[in-house]
């Protein structure tokens, strides 16, 4: 009957360590998925910020908005990398010009059939691009006239 007892006393400290050793592992199993998940989030972030910017905002031309800009090329004046700049629907009658030290520059029409820029200026392109990663979305760019080109792209 010793024996017996002793059996059980040993065999019951092996089965309750087998449980708590399964448990060990799950705890060991959910904080390594934590730290994944939160290493892909920090990657996701770092990535973000490096194409993006840290600073980059959205300007606004047109429509009723308190510090609205009037005129396309004031905002393009005034942006920073990364910037997106939003055009509401109209006919802006002016000539842009992005310079070559502008990088990363997003501008998005309302709607591409009521978002027009005009070239008004004579012997110069309505649109001249020398700047990089520019993207020009919903618009519809014409041209009086007057100017030699629509579009002018040129970088080096």
């Amino acid at each position: 009957m010793k024996n017996a007892k002793r059996k059980i006393e040993i065999e019951q400290p092996i089965f309750a360590k087998l449980i708590n050793n399964k448990k060990s592992i799950r705890v060991d199993m959910i904080k390594k998925s934590f730290i994944m998940v939160i290493l892909f989030l920090t990657s996701v972030s770092a990535f973000t910020l490096l194409v993006y910017g840290v600073d980059a905002h959205t300007l606004y031309v047109g429509g009723a908005g308190e510090g609205n800009y009037t005129y396309i090329q004031q905002a393009i004046n005034n942006a920073t990398t990364g910037d997106v700049i939003y055009i509401y629907s109209g006919v802006y009658n002016e000539n842009i010009f992005i310079p070559k030290y502008v990088d990363s520059l997003k501008l998005i029409g309302e709607n591409r059939d009521t978002t027009v820029i005009n070239g008004v200026e004579k012997d110069s392109p309505t649109l001249e691009i020398h700047g990089k990663n520019i993207t020009f979305e919903n618009f519809t760019i014409t041209s009086s006239e007057r100017s030699t080109s629509i579009i002018t792209i040129s970088y080096t």
